[in-house]
């Protein structure tokens, strides 16, 4: 009679539990896999949920814990905005503001029954503490107590209360060494100093204050709107919520709004003036960029935990066959594997959540430590976490069935006796899967692309991604062929890996896995910064010093503005920046025969919903050349009376500033020709032809060079590809004088041999602000908080792909000690073990990296593209960027430190056990039914003789 279910499999547990406990080794081998793959994933979303505030914190850190909601003067006429305030654009012809009071008045009348106004002022200051000085920070003028207390929650300290007392930011405080009661002299936008005394120190968040001033103290707009200090702010109290057809109605008085209320329950974009016009965009608290995380950590524990489990139950094919020789069926054998896999999987799994939820604590406690903002809370998503957990239970069940469905089907004395069970037909399965794959990702990618839709790109490339990763048997039994002039360990290691194709090529599934994903989070951040810093164009090489003086300076302050440059930063000859000084614009008229350059039609590509034209005339109302329109790095920002005026020089400048054809342009100047800075500039004859105009009301005064107004001369000229708007035209000294026009100093560069630190910086700062009252700034390469995402996901990444290659390879290390023993029989050194163990690892990370890469490539180039085709046609502005550098350091890094771990893990001796070879005596087991049946050596031996 057969046994009844439950008995069934408590037979199969406890037979589970005791091989588990047998193979410690391989089954915590496993597990360590499914915890890094489960921990890396939850570390990961737990970052990516943590750096997007969630509407309570959003709304504490920007309204304090009652306010509703903060509105901020910005100019006269039509403001649009997000929810969230993060993009806000604005722009008039309006010349006049009304008064604060007014003003106040014109907003309670906008604003629900009851609401009342809490007067505030933001603005930039320069701080200076003993010989440390800063550029421009945020500034913040308000009571922040009452409403608005928890906005800035000290750390240490207290919060501003009096006039003269100051509360500023963790960095800030570290950057200056700055303590409770330490002085803090502070220079506001319109000149004004005042010493205040620091009362306390909170941590940075989203507000971007850096300093929060008490009422009264130096930042204030007085009776206007808006001053050179400073421009008002006010937060709005009451209890009626301030809604969107609120915020919007503000918005047309001038001002943007942060509303608690929107903040929680965002409106739909159709309702969003900023984005009724563009491709839709995902909310901030939306759901679907880490629906597609989730879809591919996933994916990333099947290919890594299936192919590991695979190996474990390969090795255990002998042991469940020994089982079956004892009269075990079909289903118990079953049922052991499945079981063996869900204890496996429950345990990695449980043990990955803690791991992943300790790190992400970890890296945002200690950002946050560090007063940085990036996480300004953990928050850790329950409900992707327990699916997380759910996965890496249910990966091994599913990885363990084929091994399951396959004990229940196989002969016990093929298996005992060693002989194949049937690889061939596993690997047509596996060739013909990879064919369905690479074609089925091939045609979708490729419907992508006919119709356009950018949904279809990224599926396809993953279906290819697997596709190319399931046909490494392919590259691992070429590398086994070319394996004749190698070292010995090495030699051995790819024949064995050509020789057990099926445990190499899940060795090498996993590191391809992780590696992949490593390069598609690569691809896909470095384009998404390299598209968002499209417009951001540096003023010199990165690293320079740049000085800006405030108004006319003599040769000695220019002098000793040099010497501060000299004695604290590792600047060498410094070169003084000399503009020309006139009322009138000076500027280079573009060819009228050349098309509007992409960057210069209007509506930009980014935010279009239908294809930009083939080609926009130069005079077309969509196009706007101007070269402020395509540069967002303004500061620091040189100019005369005129505004941004030509720079007049002889060519030492240019080679100071170090941009690219620097000399080129340096040799034109020399020459007696003008340099211009875009190809739109200069005519089809080599000439540039520059308009001296009158931009204001009324005649313009007497001085240099007005006697040019109106006229357009042609002089010679060259080009150079310098986008920033800060060089539209340079000309040479001589060619000034004949214009009548005067050259000011305004400024000065510094080559640097090195880039200064920020501490050397805020020394020269000082230091120039003292001996000639300049502003000083370091040149710095565009920087996004994408761009610490990115490092912070690689590294996991890098951690789960050496781990799993160290644990596959000990696996297959275990599963290949019988050809360890046979080595030491044939004479091998007992130190080849080491070199083995590290040879092994080196052959499955290599060709896991070179598989991974490509399809890492594939996956990030499809996920340019879908955002390329966002809006249902090709937008040139998203580049595809491979950080070939940055790539080549990680792997190289999973490849070393795979080598080098295997080699210090790696036992330093073969196994020399050769009872392996040794007839066993024959022995017997007694079933429950009663009947004896030959152990593991018995049957053995007679499968030897049957086979005879």
């Amino acid at each position: 009679m057969a046994a009844p279910p439950i008995a069934r499999w408590r037979a199969a547990l406890r037979l589970a539990r005791r091989d588990a406990l047998r193979h410690r080794g391989s089954t915590a081998l496993v597990a360590v896999v499914i915890a890094l793959v489960v921990g890396g994933a939850v570390a990961a979303g737990a970052l990516l949920r943590s750096s997007t505030p969630t509407p309570e914190t959003f709304g504490r850190m920007m309204l304090g814990e009652s306010a509703q909601a903060r509105i901020t003067w910005q100019m006269p006429g039509v403001v649009t905005q997000s929810p969230r305030e993060d993009v806000v654009l604005a722009g008039s012809d309006a010349r006049e503001e009304p008064s604060r009071d007014a003003y106040e008045d014109r907003l309670l009348a906008l604003l629900p029954p009851g609401s009342e106004l809490v007067g505030a002022s933001s603005g930039a200051v320069r701080a200076t503490a003993g010989d440390r000085a800063t550029g421009a920070l945020e500034a913040l003028e308000a009571d922040t107590g009452g409403p608005l207390a928890g906005m800035f929650a000290p750390v240490w300290g207290r919060a501003a209360a009096g006039p003269g007392e100051v509360a500023v930011s963790l960095g800030l405080a570290r950057r200056l060494d700055l303590a409770e009661g330490s002085e803090l002299e502070l220079t506001d936008g319109a000149e004004d100093s005042a010493t205040v005394t620091v009362v306390g120190a909170y941590r940075a968040t989203r507000h971007p204050a850096d300093v929060v001033l008490a009422p009264g103290t130096l930042v204030d707009s007085g009776g206007a709107l808006e001053t050179p200090a400073a421009s008002a702010v006010w937060f709005v109290t009451g209890d009626t919520p301030i809604t969107w057809d609120d915020v919007l109605r503000i918005n047309e008085t001038g001002s943007s709004v942060v509303s608690r209320d929107v903040v929680a329950a965002p409106p739909p974009d159709s309702a969003v003036p900023l984005h009724s016009a563009r491709p839709s965009a995902d909310r901030p608290d939306s759901l679907a960029p880490y629906a597609g995380f989730v879809a591919g950590a996933s994916l990333l524990a099947c290919l890594i935990v299936g192919p590991a489990f695979a190996v474990r139950a390969r090795r255990e094919e002998r042991t469940l066959a020994l089982v079956a020789a004892q009269g075990a069926d079909a289903r118990t054998l079953r049922g052991i594997v499945l079981c063996g896999a869900l204890a496996t999987g429950a345990v990695g799994a449980a043990a990955g959540a803690v791991l992943g939820a300790g790190g992400a604590w970890a890296v945002s406690a200690l950002l946050r430590a560090r007063g940085d903002a990036q996480y300004p809370e953990l928050v850790l998503p329950v409900a992707d976490t327990a699916l997380l957990v759910g996965l890496g239970v249910l990966v091994p069940l599913v990885a363990a069935l084929p091994p399951a469905l396959r004990a229940g089907r196989t002969d016990p004395a093929a298996v005992l006796a060693g002989r194949p069970t049937g690889p061939r037909e596993r690997g047509r399965g596996r060739a013909a899967l990879s064919a369905l794959l690479l074609l089925s990702g091939a045609l979708l990618v490729g419907t992508g692309f006919a119709l356009p839709r950018a949904d279809l790109f990224v599926p396809g490339a993953v279906a290819s991604a697997l596709g190319a990763v399931l046909w490494a048997p392919t590259g691992v039994g070429a590398l086994a062929g070319a394996a004749g002039r190698l070292p010995l360990a090495w030699r051995l290691a790819l024949r064995d890996a050509g020789r057990h194709r099926e445990r190499t090529t899940a060795a090498v599934t996993v590191v391809a896995a992780a590696v992949a994903l490593l390069v598609a989070v690569a691809v896909t951040t470095a384009s998404a910064v390299d598209f968002e810093g499209a417009e951001h164009h540096p003023r010199a090489a990165t690293g320079s010093v740049l000085v800006h003086f405030p108004g006319p300076v003599g040769a000695d302050d220019a002098d000793d503005a040099a010497s501060a440059l000299t004695e604290h930063l590792p600047v060498r000859s410094p070169a003084t920046v000399l503009m020309a000084r006139t009322p009138l614009w000076v500027h280079p008229l573009p060819d009228p025969g050349r098309p509007c350059p992409g960057w210069a039609v209007w509506p930009p590509v980014s935010i279009r919903t239908e294809p930009v034209p083939d080609e926009v005339p130069l005079d077309s109302p969509d196009c706007a050349p101007m070269k402020q329109n395509g540069d967002q790095n303004r500061l620091p920002w040189w100019e005369t009376e005129g505004g941004v005026n030509p720079l007049v020089d002889d060519g030492t400048l240019v080679r100071a500033l170090d941009l690219p054809d620097a000399e080129e342009a340096a040799r034109a100047l020399e020459e007696g020709r003008v340099v211009v800075t875009r190809d739109l500039d200069l005519w089809s004859d080599g000439s540039a032809r520059v308009e001296f105009a009158w931009m204001r009301e009324g005649d313009p005064p007497d001085g240099p060079g007005t006697g040019n107004e109106g006229r357009v001369l042609e002089v010679p000229a060259a080009a150079v590809d310098w986008p920033s708007a800060q060089y539209e035209l340079i000309v040479p000294p001589a060619l000034a004088r004949e214009w009548g026009v005067e050259a000011a100093a305004v400024g000065m560069v510094g080559p640097v041999s090195r880039t200064p630190s920020e501490a050397e910086a805020d020394r020269a700062r000082a230091a120039v602000r003292e001996s000639a009252g300049a502003d000083l700034s370091v040149e710095s390469p565009y920087s996004s908080p994408r761009t610490r995402q990115m490092a912070l996901m690689l590294a996991l990444a890098a951690v789960v792909a050496t781990g799993a290659c160290l644990v596959s390879v000990r696996l297959a290390a275990a599963d290949s000690r019988r050809d360890a023993v046979v080595l030491v029989a044939v004479g091998a050194d007992p130190g080849t073990g080491r070199r083995l163990g590290a040879a092994q690892s080196g052959v499955v990370a290599a060709v896991g990296v070179v598989w991974g890469t490509a399809a890492g490539i594939g996956v990030g180039a499809a996920r340019v593209a879908a955002e390329t085709y966002r809006a249902g046609f090709a937008n040139p502005t998203w580049p595809l960027v491979v950080p070939w550098p940055l790539l080549a350091a990680c792997l190289a890094g999973v490849l070393g430190a795979s080598v080098l771990l295997a080699l210090v893990l790696a036992p330093s001796r073969l196994p020399s056990d050769r009872r392996a070879f040794r007839p066993h005596p024959a022995r017997t087991t007694t079933l429950s039914n009663g009947n004896r049946v030959p152990s593991e050596a018995a049957a053995t031996h007679r499968s030897r003789d049957d086979r005879a």
